[in-house]
């Protein structure tokens, strides 16, 4: 997989600060234009409609099973992977339940486009760049930070206790301890150059997939999708 090369002063830039800071920094402005999707606004508030949350879970489903067999698959070949990605990390199982609790199957809907050529991107990596899916599994064990208090809107919203929102709030009052472990098996990683622009440009085009992903799932006027 080809990779943009910077010019020396950001290589040698790059070089002093950890993968996960260098990851924080370059993602910034993808990760804004994200949250600042309406769809996720609506969601992050617990505005959408119980049939368009749960839809939502349907499609997150596709993405991370998607993601974590692949990860799953290539950790034999790219040890890094397994080393990072460990078993508390993985979240279809906790989709599932959440499905489950609302009466809802993954097959009850297909993968969206965007979805769909997300599918095929891991699948691309996979073969490769592995160390990339490090990229796209970093933006969504990160969002566990801001998800957790998104959890108290979507509860309210509609009337759960823990189940149909573990998703969002995996690790509880752990959460940050468990991001902190994650940060710390991340940047225990011994990274070439290249391998860290791969990471990096995966985690970019993971905030872009997830806008569009909210753009597939987004009615024609939002307010359809919200109370």
């Amino acid at each position: 997989m080809d990779q943009p090369h910077g010019n020396t002063n950001q290589a040698d830039a790059n070089e002093n600060i950890g993968i996960m800071d260098r990851l924080r920094v370059a993602t910034a402005q993808q990760h804004e234009d994200a949250e600042n999707h309406p769809f996720q606004q609506a969601f992050f508030a617990g505005r959408l409609k119980r049939e368009s949350y749960v839809r939502y879970l349907v499609e997150l489903h596709h993405l991370y099973q998607g993601l974590e067999n692949q990860i799953r698959e290539s950790s034999a070949g790219t040890p890094d992977l397994a080393s990072v990605v460990v078993d508390e990390n993985l979240r279809v199982g906790d989709l599932s339940d959440d499905l489950h609790y609302f009466d809802a199957r993954p097959e009850d809907a297909a993968p969206t486009p965007t979805t769909k050529k997300f599918l095929a991107y891991v699948s691309e990596l996979s073969e490769n760049c592995p160390i990339a899916l490090l990229g796209l599994h970093y933006v969504l064990e990160g969002s566990n930070n801001g998800s957790k208090f998104i959890a108290r809107n979507i509860r309210r919203a509609y009337d759960l206790a823990e189940r149909g929102v573990r998703t969002f709030d995996p690790y509880g009052s752990d959460q940050r301890q468990r991001w902190l472990e994650y940060k710390t098996r991340m940047g225990r990683l011994k990274l070439t150059a290249a391998q860290e622009d791969a990471i990096v440009e995966a985690a970019k085009q993971m905030f872009r997939l997830l806008g569009s992903v909210s753009s597939d799932l987004m009615p024609e006027q939002l307010q359809e999708a919200i109370v």
